[in-house]
């Protein structure tokens, strides 16, 4: 892994933490589900990271 693809992963996981924690407020009884919403919106940004150097791999080759 680069380090200019660790830079552009960087404010994707700020951002899962900023929704986690936001998520989290708002449904303070219920933090499970907030935990798992969470959860979700970590695991569609990986995929959307893994597809963008899949992409970039891609077009190297």
């Amino acid at each position: 892994m680069k380090y200019e693809e660790k830079i552009n992963i960087l404010p994707y996981i700020f951002m899962v933490f900023i929704l986690s924690s936001y998520i989290y407020v708002l449904l303070y009884k219920n933090k499970w589900l907030a935990i798992i919403i969470a959860g979700c919106f970590f695991i569609i940004l990986i995929f959307k990271v893994k597809l963008k150097i899949s992409m970039i791999l891609i077009a190297f080759l």
